[in-house]
């Protein structure tokens, strides 16, 4: 997990872009990587913040559309004081 709020928060953000896009978590789900290329085109991120937080971002988008509850409370409270987007 990032140690810093902001870069939480950050990760946190893509994680919910990757698995609220259908084509884009099944390319996730399908190659077990970041479909990149297709990320840059809805996110103003440098391509080196997302391969640096990758692993986070992939877990954090494999809970976000699991029926993980616990563990969903918990990207809540690393997001920063429980807010809800």
């Amino acid at each position: 997990m990032p140690k810093h709020k902001d870069s939480k928060r950050l990760c946190l953000r893509i994680a919910k872009i990757i698995a609220n896009d259908s084509e884009m978590y099944n390319k996730l789900l399908k190659t077990k990587n970041i479909p990149m290329t297709d990320l840059m085109k809805l996110v103003d991120v440098h391509p080196v913040t997302v391969e640096r937080n990758r692993k986070f971002i992939i877990a954090a988008s494999l809970i976000i559309n699991s029926g993980l509850e616990v563990i969903k409370s918990y990207l809540q409270l690393a997001e920063g004081g429980g807010e809800h987007d």
